[in-house]
Formats: C-alpha cells, structure tokens, sequence
C-alpha cells in the first residue's frame, strides 16, 4: 500500500510509528468529540457515570470513521504495523480507567497520559469538557491547547445523563436525535449542520461555512460564552469555535439539545 518501502526491522522507524499513530488518535478522537455524526459513535463511551476498568470496553459498535484518521501512516507504514500499533494504543488506555491512582511523579504526568488526565476528559463539569483527547502522550493536548489538570472531583458522565441501561439506546440514541434533528431542518445547510458541525450546533449558527468545519479541529477550543448553548457537546467539544466552530447559541429545540445523551446542558438549565 505505501509508496515507500521502510525497513521494518529499524529502530527509528518504530519510533516514527509510535508518534505517528499517537498523533493520529489525538485526531480522532478529538474529531469524534467535535463532529456529531462522529459524536454519535463515541458517545456510548461517556454514558457511564462511573469509572472504572470497564468502562473502558464501552466502545462504540460502529467504528467506520477511524480509517480516516489513520489513512496517512499508510502512505508510510505497512497495515500491520499500524494496526499493532492502534493495539498497543488502546491497551495502554485501558489502564488510565481507575480511581485507584491518584497522580504519578510529576514528569509523567507530564509527559504521558495518566489516570488523573483521562478522568478529567471523563468529567461533566463545564472545566472538564472538550479536554484531554490524548491517547498515550499528554504533549498533544499541551501543544494544541486542550489540556486541563485535574482539580475538583469528577463527576462522570454526561451533562444529561440517558438514565438507561438498554444497551440498543446506549449504543444509537445519538443517531436517532440526528435523524430527528435533520428530518425537521428546513434547508440543505440545516441538514449537513446537524450531522457534521459539533454536538450541540444549532440553525442560528450556520452562517459558518460548514467547508472550514474540520480546519477547527487542531485549533485551540474557546470557552464557552456566557450566551451561547453548552449543549451536549460530547464529552468533547467545547463546540466549534468561529471561524470553524462557533459558539452555540441558546436556541435548544434540536433533538440534539433534548438528547439525554449530550455532554452539555443548555445555559437555561441547571449547570453541573
């Protein structure tokens, strides 16, 4: 598949995949927290209002967007290179899903991604949000302005929780609200904004061209203001901010916004 032929048996080339594939999780991740059509796939992974080592296999049963994120370590690396390495990624996260470990020495935390960085990204209050994407190394996060220290205790979950143990609504209510969200819209651009602009966009922001959409996903992520809807932005986004992602405005009647699974409650709502 790689137009270039690198010696799979050269330490460095080993060193450029491990940066590689770590990168290209940042992405991803970070891209299924800012983008609801991707949101809808991950959101069962936040669902859990406890922490622990299973929550760790909520994963999402259906995983078509990855190949997206990882097809440029194709141009460099063979497919089982890049598939061990998405492995050994993944078993290393399994572990920072503890209460067990309080904080590490001080250069880990950091350097590495740690229990304390990922509970943060688990947490529903509103410091907690669209932080810490990082799948082995926490240096993404600080180079791209998403990183928060862990303060106040976390509370896990959603901002609204789905009160459900059904594993079918788990799994796909985000997907139905989408469908909901796009059957009621009234334009072209309504429809596309509800599917690929963050979780909580609503009508009155789309002004913002959806083509810029994904240039704001290495862009560091603005606070939300005081006006705009913090809506049920995955775990994630702390909604798009202008040019690509703009602030949400306080309009919440987008199934989206009714969700029960959205990370993020309405600014008329109760804050968590």
């Amino acid at each position: 598949v790689s137009p270039l032929k690198l010696p799979t048996d050269a330490w460095w080339v080993w060193v450029a995949l491990f940066f590689a594939d770590d990168l290209a999780y940042y992405a991803y991740h970070r891209g299924h927290h800012r983008i609801r059509l991707f949101w809808a796939t991950h959101v069962v992974h936040h669902s859990s209002q406890h922490y622990n080592l299973s929550t760790a296999l909520r994963q999402d049963w259906a995983p078509f967007s990855a190949t997206l994120f990882w097809m440029p370590s194709a141009l460099l690396f063979p497919p089982w290179m890049i598939f061990l390495a998405i492995a050994w990624n993944l078993l290393y996260q399994f572990t920072l899903h503890t209460e067990a470990v309080d904080k590490y020495p001080r250069w880990i935390e950091a350097v590495f991604n740690t229990p304390s960085h990922h509970r943060v990204h688990h947490g529903s209050q509103q410091q907690y949000l669209d932080r810490n994407y990082a799948g082995i190394l926490i240096i993404w996060d600080r180079l791209f302005g998403t990183f928060e220290p862990e303060g106040e205790r976390v509370r896990y979950g959603l901002t609204k929780n789905i009160e459900t143990f059904n594993p079918v609504r788990v799994a796909y209510h985000e997907f139905a609200a989408i469908a909901r969200d796009v059957s009621a819209a009234r334009t072209w651009r309504e429809r596309l904004g509800y599917i690929f602009m963050g979780p909580g966009w609503q009508p009155a922001g789309a002004s913002q061209a959806l083509s810029v959409s994904f240039l704001g996903l290495l862009r560091k992520p603005r606070s939300t203001s005081t006006g705009s809807s913090a809506e049920p932005t995955i775990g994630s986004p702390s909604s798009f901010s202008s040019p690509s992602f703009g602030p949400r405005p306080d309009s919440t009647n987008s199934a989206s916004a009714r969700s029960a699974g959205s990370r993020r409650a309405s600014p008329a709502s109760t804050s968590v």
